[in-house]
């Protein structure tokens, strides 16, 4: 888990609880730490954002109680554009994957697909995004010059509009590709799908108790039909790239500078995992 490029927890019910949010923000105050930085971070008031929580460089401060979304920074437009990055994503796995399949099953989105384009989706949204949703919240950016001298950092509101736009008309060019009993889904609406589903278990506060129904413990069920795909060799990869620099050189020669950065890229790697090894020039060639 640790060469992930997110912090992984398997939850059966896709909710936050409190246990795995108090262990983000000891890892972030460790982080903090490390860089001999002091954060204030302010927090909405869901049940599972306990405020006991002891942090030595991280500050909580809760927004009031039922706020609208008009104060918190993550409503502005950056929850938006995040999920327009990654439904965009999933819209050309379906398509790429979907010639070669028979029915809807067989089209495989795994966690690991997920988390990778979480991953795309979050480092797409750029720092003054972030930024300027501040100022859309009412935060005020100060930059401190001095000891009594002050000016006020200068934010443009408008690029949040206009990159949350574009992300909106990104992913409508790739949903007229596809349609549902021949409608196409507006980008609009495929990105607020889900607004109105639950985020935690709003019953409980800890929320670390288990659901269970007719005894079955919705944590601990297995599903029996997950497999493990199993990683191609590094010489299964070499061979997967060969056959893409033929495809980039015969039909798609606009890939051709990737497939071939990629290349060098695993060769350099595969040499590495066989420095230990030494090897006569005869080894490469099968004896006639």
């Amino acid at each position: 888990m640790t060469k992930l490029p997110v912090t992984w927890h398997s939850n059966r019910t896709a909710w936050m609880n409190s246990k795995i949010f108090t262990e983000w923000l000891y890892d972030l105050d460790l982080m903090m730490q490390k860089q001999k930085r002091n954060i204030l971070l302010f927090l909405d008031n869901a049940p599972v954002h306990s405020p006991d929580v002891k942090l030595q460089n991280v500050t909580l401060k809760f927004f009031p109680a039922n706020s609208t979304a008009q104060i918190q920074p993550l409503d502005q437009g950056i929850i938006r554009t995040f999920k327009a990055y990654y439904r965009r994503y999933l819209v050309k796995h379906i398509i790429a994957n979907a010639n070669a399949a028979h029915t809807a099953d067989d089209v495989k989105i795994t966690a690991l697909d997920a988390i990778c384009w979480i991953d795309q989706s979050w480092r797409s949204i750029t720092e003054a995004t972030i930024r300027n949703t501040f100022k859309m919240a009412g935060f005020e950016m100060p930059a401190v010059l001095d000891d009594s001298t002050s000016v006020t950092v200068e934010l443009n509101t408008n690029d949040v509009v206009v990159n949350e736009n574009k992300c909106i008309e990104d992913l409508d060019q790739v949903l007229k590709h596809i349609s549902i009993g021949g409608t196409v889904m507006p980008a609009n609406d495929f990105v607020n799908i889900d607004d109105g589903v639950p985020v935690y278990n709003k019953w409980d506060d800890a929320s670390d108790k288990m659901l269970t129904v007719n005894g079955i413990n919705f944590e601990d069920a297995v599903n029996d039909e997950d497999t493990t795909e199993q990683p191609p060799s590094l010489s299964e990869a070499m061979n997967m790239i060969r056959r893409l620099h033929l495809l980039s050189i015969t039909q798609q020669p606009e890939l051709h500078l990737y497939v071939m950065q990629l290349q060098s890229k695993l060769i350099d790697i595969y040499l590495d995992s066989n420095i230990s090894k030494q090897r006569s020039i005869r080894d490469f060639f099968k004896p006639v």
